[in-house]
């Protein structure tokens, strides 16, 4: 866990900072050689968690780095950024990440991710959160975070800028070209936690069943809350413990 803990703190200023505010840096650096507003950023992000023991920052931050790096989903809305006091949570979606869709479509990904000691509560909170956003109809859940994409939405790309944001403002036409999709993370404990083995080892009998069974209690719980037609991406991560995964993170974070 520290490890992943270490490679969640190495990508806190992707996650919490602007695109243009990083450019800014990028450019300073490439003038001047300085790394100076690159720790600025850094000192700044980490500044924006939560120093509480029950944060699910975490797993906030684990989505975005699923999404960003392994499926190359970006994030187009930093709300890190947006809060006023570090320990008081933003409202509304734990996160917005946007892909370019064929035919000049745009695929609006809401993501939430849900840490609880047990499976079956972390799946059943997580897919009740985030369904409301999925079939909202922009006036209801998501009208909050639309506004604030409007307003706040940052590729680090004026001109894409300005492109993204007519699918946000209600009398555009590219709105009838936007699609709501979704992004959740479950985490949670699992008893007797194997060893992971080494790179390309069968997964053990007994741990594929396991991973069938959640398979098999998400795609209940889609249909549950009626979401079963949306596109959906869902994460599953057992960990030997909850609480020191979010302590693992908390000392990596103060120490990094």
């Amino acid at each position: 866990m520290e490890a992943l803990a270490k490679k969640l703190v190495s990508v806190v200023t992707d996650y919490c900072i602007p695109r243009s505010r990083i450019d800014q840096a990028s450019e300073h650096f490439n003038r001047t050689g300085s790394t100076e507003h690159f720790n600025a950023l850094q000192r700044e992000a980490k500044s924006l968690f939560a120093d509480v023991d029950n944060s699910g920052e975490v797993g906030e931050l684990l989505i975005f780095l699923l999404l960003e790096r392994l499926l190359g989903i970006p994030q187009v809305l930093c709300k890190m950024s947006l809060k006023t006091n570090p320990n008081v949570h933003f409202h509304g979606v734990d996160g917005v990440h946007v892909k370019a869709l064929t035919g000049g479509g745009l695929a609006i990904y809401w993501c939430e991710s849900k840490i609880h000691g047990d499976f079956a509560e972390a799946s059943r909170a997580c897919l009740k959160s985030i369904a409301p956003y999925l079939l909202d109809d922009g006036l209801g859940a998501t009208e909050r975070d639309l506004t604030l994409l409007r307003t706040k939405l940052d590729s680090g790309d004026p001109a894409l800028d300005d492109l993204l944001v007519k699918y946000f403002v209600e009398d555009s036409i590219a709105v009838t070209k936007r699609e709501f999709r979704g992004a959740s993370l479950i985490g949670f404990a699992l008893d007797e936690y194997p060893d992971p083995g080494s790179p390309g080892a069968e997964i053990p009998d007994e741990l594929q069943a396991k991973i069938e069974s959640w398979f098999e209690a998400v795609a209940c719980r889609v249909q549950n809350e009626e979401v079963e037609s949306i596109e959906l991406e869902v994460f599953c991560l057992p960990v030997p413990a909850v609480d020191e995964f979010r302590q693992a993170f908390r000392r990596q974070l103060r120490l990094a």
